[in-house]
């Protein structure tokens, strides 16, 4: 009969190490990238100093790049630009479905002029980043209905894991990226990220 009411005891005792409330947030491990800005652009094609689209602005989205992946395809749809490939990548706000230009039902801004800059893309499903030490780049485009999309400039590589916390806090910080465009032109990015343990 003793063994009987031990039993509850013990299978108490067993559980509650799982249930610490006390438990520390540790290093960050992964981050989630939830909004993308990009603050300067080219707002003219370099090759010919003419608006990106002849008669029209550029409609420009971003892509994320990943330098230590070979993600070069057989339709690269860009040029080189920094001696980096400008075709597959990561994470591309005009295929992957679930980004959209703040106010708007589209990927991209459509003629971009300077006026409407900062162009602000929330993330609604976030990108995650599951290793802070890749090393990653966003790269700009002028997206074309009828011709491949003209690249526009990129970001400096960055590594996440060089903006983390020591401990993860939860909390969304913004990282500022700057970069070079065709032709020389600036490029300024940001971008809010939550590192998570």
């Amino acid at each position: 009969m003793r063994t009987l009411r031990l039993l509850p005891l013990a299978a108490l005792l067993v559980a509650l190490p799982a249930c610490d409330s006390n438990s520390e947030p540790g290093p960050p491990v992964s981050a989630e990238i939830i909004q993308v800005t990009v603050l300067d652009v080219p707002l003219e094609d370099p090759t010919n100093g003419n608006r990106w689209d002849g008669s029209s602005d550029g409609d420009v989205y971003f892509r994320l790049y990943d330098v230590n992946q070979d993600f070069r395809d057989l339709d690269n749809d860009g040029g080189i630009i920094q001696g980096r490939d400008f075709g597959a990548d990561r994470f591309n706000a005009r295929d992957d479905g679930n980004v959209r230009a703040r106010n708007s039902e589209d990927p991209w801004f459509d003629d971009v002029n300077a006026s409407v800059l900062p162009l602000i893309w929330d993330i609604d499903e976030p990108y995650i980043v599951r290793d802070l030490s890749d090393q990653l780049y966003f790269g700009l485009a002028d997206y074309d209905a009828t011709n491949d999309d003209d690249p526009m400039g990129e970001t400096e590589v960055f590594v996440l894991d060089d903006f983390a916390p020591s401990v993860e806090t939860g909390r969304a910080q913004v990282i500022t990226l700057d970069g070079v465009g065709l032709g020389g032109n600036d490029v300024r990015m940001s971008i809010t990220v939550i590192f998570r343990d």
